[in-house]
């Protein structure tokens, strides 16, 4: 004869949830996936991108991290600096000098960031992978003449020496124009 209709109704709705987990899933993934684009717009024009891991026992503040940048062709750029970062940060931000040295001019053009890495509940505000958390934050338009070669230099300024949870530095230079 026919089935209960409760034994039906009683297998209907882990599946219906199992689905919607499953559908709300992909809508994460989908939207993860076009945030990643999002950030990567750059992509097509980045002429540069080097990544420096920091020393395992923390980031001296003594400890350089150096970025040569070849010559480019003339035009205007964006210059990115990415952090990866681990829950053993500290603070709620990162002081850093940036210096901005034109090769050919000898000019240098010094910088000092605040780099948010927490929110307010100690949430990390990159994208977190499994051990780490990546952020990137944009440093500035650089114009570049046809004989521009360029260094960037990055220290950290924390009181904290040497610093821990910061893992690496990237910096990325992007054609914008």
């Amino acid at each position: 004869g026919p089935m209960p209709t409760g034994t039906s109704r009683g297998v209907n709705p882990p599946i219906r949830q199992r689905d919607k987990a499953m559908r709300s899933r992909l809508f994460t993934l989908f939207f993860a996936l076009a945030a990643l684009m999002l950030l990567a717009c750059c992509d097509d024009g980045r002429v540069y991108d080097r990544y420096a891991d920091v020393h395992v026992e923390g980031w001296r503040s003594a400890d350089t991290l150096v970025f040569n940048i070849p010559k480019q062709q003339p035009g205007r750029y964006r210059l990115d600096v990415g952090l990866r970062y681990t829950t053993d940060f500290p603070f709620k931000s990162l002081y850093i000098g940036v210096d901005r040295t034109l090769l050919g001019k000898k000019h240098t053009l010094h910088e000092t960031l605040n780099l948010p890495l927490l929110d307010d509940d100690g949430h990390m505000l990159g994208d977190e992978g499994v051990s780490n958390c990546v952020i990137n934050f944009h440093v500035s338009e650089v114009n570049l003449q046809q004989t521009d070669s360029l260094r960037i230099t990055i220290h950290h300024l924390m009181q904290r020496d040497p610093m821990p949870g910061i893992t690496g530095v990237e910096v990325k230079l992007c054609r914008v124009g």
